[in-house]
């Protein structure tokens, strides 16, 4: 029901917002072609599909933020992709669905979700050299200002997931440190262990 209503959305031709988008996907090595979509299907942004996936954005929001804050969400959001979250959403949905009467799924599902959104918040702030936690940390503060949180499907994935996670997610964000070769020479001998 959800695919059938975005189905009949129109792309975004705002050519500025158009290469800033190409820009991030240049940026995290995507090939793939993403279309945004804007819609009064989502309150937030989120990244929608795993096969043909398209960035929905909801009516008026590149008219609130600025440039910065906007390279901040394209990123998150391609960082979804790029992880395949959606990917093991559907997994987990699956197990979901078979294991229904099990609390203790549901109880994994729900952290999993945070977890995939704290950890895409580690993989946009890795990459990339030019954002200042403090300004990544910012931007999701001010998202929550302006937006709510979608419903949850598996085959979405957006910025703002679950609200009473957001604490967690900026202090984890604000504490950011890059991963040096020492650490993960360390991790990967810790395992070995």
């Amino acid at each position: 029901k959800f695919w059938k209503t975005i189905k009949h959305e129109k792309p975004l031709n705002d050519m500025a917002a158009l290469e800033l988008f190409d820009e991030c996907k240049s940026t995290l090595g995507i090939q793939k072609k993403i279309e945004i979509i804007v819609t009064d299907s989502v309150k937030s942004p989120a990244i929608f599909g795993y096969i043909k996936p398209q960035l929905l954005l909801p009516q008026h929001f590149l008219d609130t933020l600025n440039t910065d804050e906007l390279k901040c969400v394209f990123l998150h959001e391609l960082g979804h992709m790029k992880r395949h979250d959606i990917g093991v959403s559907w997994l987990v949905t699956f197990f979901q669905i078979i294991y229904w009467f099990n609390p203790i799924v549901w109880y994994a599902f729900h952290h999993l979700r945070a977890d995939q959104e704290a950890a895409c918040d580690a993989y946009v702030l890795s990459g990339l050299q030019q954002i200042r936690p403090t300004d990544y940390a910012q931007t999701i503060v001010s998202l929550l200002e302006r937006f709510v949180q979608n419903r949850q499907l598996p085959s979405l994935a957006g910025i703002i997931e679950n609200r009473s996670q957001i604490d967690r997610r900026i202090s984890m964000i604000l504490d950011y440190k890059r991963i040096t070769l020492k650490k993960t020479l360390d991790s990967v001998l810790m395992l070995f262990i």
